[in-house]
């Protein structure tokens, strides 16, 4: 009964986030998020941008894109939070712009012949090697006037380009269906409710660095490996509400052989709007609570990832009408066994979940625990596990804000060749697959797909 309700509670959240989604659309802002940076002498991301929103007349040189950069320090540690480097370029209706934003091709100009190429470099131009998620969105004074920005008027698609071997890798640029724009305009996520307020969302920047939001339940193709979450009812004033989960996402994903072919996971934690729709007209708290809530233009997210062998499934839920019965083997979110599965079908246990702050790329070591590493090995074995998320718990709190979910890619990739199960490959290459999920429980719809995976019996 516990379950059911939980699933049901989840529908009814769910009505409310999507509804709150249409209502702030109305901001008329769009923006993409391109989690997945990687900077150095010898590796390119070729980042190309497309615009559909425009002006009445068309005007040159007005800056309308704005760029966001949120970049690690060179050693690219696992926690440290990023730096925000942000400026605007020029563009026009029906544009489509491409520059390398490691610098290395053009010196970041745009490319190919591309009559912006005066705008200057698009690059992120801190030194050295760098790794670094990007923001582009057209909520910039020339459009917002216009009025011709409105959601989905931006696409972007990124290349991870090995110079010296030609190897490449790359993805969509993940474009929300949630809340975009700034608290100067009717339906922004600025809610007030008269005599009350809500801690949990500070007012916003409006313009340039105005709200934007990638938060999990707003990823139509399942762009978010995460959780949704609401809050309890309202404590004494200083007390901050627990959060609770309301439903959970694991997606699984194959593990090579570590001795034949490398995996690295790209992991970038976004924020958690969902905490900011729960605790709408909770009374003030004298502090602010750390959740992620406040967008995605922050470079202190903290989520936790790691994997799981043996998933909690709930027995059933009930079909909303025209459908009769019940619909069974939903995915909670929860894990009842941490690991891995080796390919004779015996779980190795894991139970690490890696803190992970604004991004990083690891190793897929970096996410089990020590043993496990040791024992798949010896296997020699291929794997396969769900990769699960969790609340982030760096400390101190007050540095960090904290959230359940993340973007995560699986990257495999070879250096100088190797043998595969017996044959010899020569040269590089990658292979790069986004890990996806979606909320599974949907009133009115099976919880068909890939991240409802579930172990038989259910």
């Amino acid at each position: 009964m516990r379950k059911k309700m939980a699933l049901s509670v989840l529908a009814i959240a769910l009505t409310m986030l999507l509804s709150f989604g249409v209502a702030v659309d109305q901001a008329k802002a769009d923006s993409i998020l391109f989690p997945w940076v990687v900077k150095s002498g010898a590796i390119s991301t070729i980042v190309s941008v497309v615009n559909t929103a425009g002006m009445p007349l068309p005007l040159l040189n007005v800056p309308q894109l704005h760029l966001a950069y949120f970049y690690k320090d060179p050693n690219n540690n696992q926690t440290t939070t990023c730096q925000d480097y942000n400026f605007k370029v020029p563009t026009s209706e029906m544009d489509v712009v491409t520059f390398d934003a490691s610098g290395n091709i053009n010196g970041g100009l745009p490319m190919w012949g591309d009559p912006n190429n005066g705008v200057g470099s698009m690059a992120l131009l801190a030194p050295g090697d760098r790794r670094a998620f990007l923001i582009v969105d057209n909520n910039t004074p020339a459009l917002s006037f216009a009025g011709t920005n409105i959601d989905g008027t931006l696409y972007g698609e990124a290349m991870v380009l090995e110079l010296s071997t030609g190897a490449a890798w790359g993805y969509e640029a993940y474009n929300a269906g949630g809340p975009f724009g700034n608290n100067n305009i009717a339906g922004s996520p600025v809610v007030v409710v008269p005599g009350q307020s809500n801690p949990l969302i500070p007012p916003y920047l409006a313009g340039q660095n105005g709200f934007v939001s990638f938060s999990n339940g707003f990823d139509l193709y399942g762009d978010v490996l995460g959780a949704f979450f609401a809050f309890g009812a309202p404590l004494p004033a200083g007390v901050l509400p627990a959060p609770i989960l309301v439903q959970g996402e694991l997606s699984p994903v194959t593990l090579a052989p570590r001795s034949e072919i490398q995996t690295r996971m790209f992991m970038t934690p976004v924020d958690m709007i969902s905490a900011a729709i729960a605790a709408l007209g909770l009374p003030v708290v004298p502090s602010q609570t750390q959740w992620a809530n406040t967008g995605m233009r922050n470079g202190n997210i903290n989520a936790r990832i790691g994997v799981c062998a043996i998933p909690e499934v709930a027995g059933g839920v009930a079909l909303a009408p025209p459908y009769i019965g019940t619909v069974g083997g939903v995915l909670t979110g929860n894990c009842l066994l941490p690991g891995i599965h080796t390919n004779d079908e015996a779980p190795i246990s894991s139970t690490r979940l890696k803190n992970i702050v604004c991004t990083s790329a690891d190793d897929i070591s970096a996410l089990l625990d020590d043993a496990t590493v040791t024992a798949w090995d010896n296997s020699g074995s291929q794997a396969w596990t769900y990769m699960r998320t969790a609340m982030g718990n760096l400390l101190p709190a007050t540095s960090f804000q904290y959230s359940p979910s993340m973007m995560v890619g699986k990257l495999e990739w070879v250096d100088g060749g190797t043998v595969i199960d017996g044959r010899t490959i020569a040269g590089t290459f990658n292979n790069f697959v986004q890990v996806r999920s979606n909320l599974q429980t949907f009133i009115g719809l099976f919880p068909f797909g890939d991240n409802n995976l579930i172990p038989s019996p259910w």
